[in-house]
């Protein structure tokens, strides 16, 4: 027997409704409930949720041992390690919980970080959670990985240059790319290659390598990307391959271990956004942040009226 046309009518409220509520989240709730979770990864592949609330940074300070700790829960951050100072709270027009990444650490001025905000403003940070600078939007700061934390890499999207400041500067160059500066979503490797400084940078079309004097001098394929190692060589760096859902440490230095696949299904390589902390201490682990997107409930609830649907079936047949 088929169903009753009342039947039909509820079944088909439910699953109209459940549609139209699921298509709304699917607009609205995803984007706002999207949380990003830190994991730490060991040289075998293995994964480790971090506490909620926590982020590692690495020190570009020659010691790999000290790492920057911000704490979401308690509005606070900190140098840890050998040299570090404890937890200090952040006196700033935002929460740590608002900063999207942290673009230079060293020992300038005592100790200082450049952090990226939500709102898409940079500031400059000192040891004692104090706002001591703020640079104009179109200016990011990078720290470079050779040994030498004074110096660090300047972008500027308005005039569309690059400069290595610092001690061992060597000016402002524009950039000679198939790509703007404004393009240039990250820089993850930065370092000495062939006797002078080059960088990796990602963009929406992949990564690419730049050199200090603002040359396109050579592109990844793809699905890979490659990452400051912070082992005190320069010479080695992190490969994460989306495509093979791999990742490994190569270079010249003596703590490479090659291309190892990783152990989780809590997420894939691709879904990596950013390397915070890489070559801490004797065991080599680093530490990623991963962006995790909840199911809408309105999932739930359409499987639900699927559910009453095939029950309605049943109790009319």
């Amino acid at each position: 027997m088929s169903l009753s046309i009342a039947g039909r009518i509820r079944a088909t409220v439910v699953l109209l409704s459940a549609a139209l509520l699921y298509i709304f989240s699917m607009m609205f709730s995803v984007q706002a409930n999207a949380a990003i979770m830190h994991y730490r990864i060991d040289i075998n592949g293995n994964v480790f949720e971090e506490a909620p609330g926590i982020r590692r940074y690495g020190h570009n300070d020659n010691y790999t041992n000290n790492f920057w700790i911000l704490d979401g829960n308690n509005n606070t951050i900190g140098l840890q390690g050998p040299n570090g100072f404890g937890q200090r709270p952040l006196s700033a027009p935002f929460h740590v919980n608002d900063i999207v990444d942290v673009h230079y650490t060293g020992t300038v001025n005592g100790g200082r970080i450049w952090v990226e905000a939500t709102n898409g403003q940079h500031y400059a940070v000192n040891r004692n959670g104090q706002v001591e600078g703020q640079a104009p939007s179109y200016i990011r700061y990078y720290s470079i990985d050779d040994n030498t934390d004074n110096n660090w890499l300047r972008l500027d999207a308005n005039a569309n240059t690059i400069s290595v400041d610092g001690n061992g500067g060597t000016g402002t160059r524009p950039l000679n790319a198939p790509f703007s500066v404004a393009d240039i979503q990250d820089v993850t490797w930065t370092g000495f290659l062939g006797g002078i400084r080059q960088f990796w940078v990602t963009t929406a079309t992949g990564s690419h390598r730049i050199d200090q004097n603002g040359n396109v001098t050579g592109s990844l394929p793809t699905g890979v990307r490659f990452y400051d190692y912070d082992d005190n060589y320069d010479f080695n760096y992190l490969v994460l391959d989306a495509n093979a859902n791999m990742f490994g440490v190569s270079g010249g230095g003596p703590n490479n271990f090659g291309m190892r696949a990783l152990n989780t299904n809590l997420f894939t390589v691709a879904d990596i956004q950013d390397v915070t902390m890489t070559g801490y201490g004797a065991t080599g682990d680093i530490w990623v942040s991963v962006e995790v997107v909840p199911v809408p409930a309105a999932i739930w609830l359409f499987g639900s009226g699927l559910g009453l649907l095939g029950w309605l079936r049943r109790r009319t047949s």
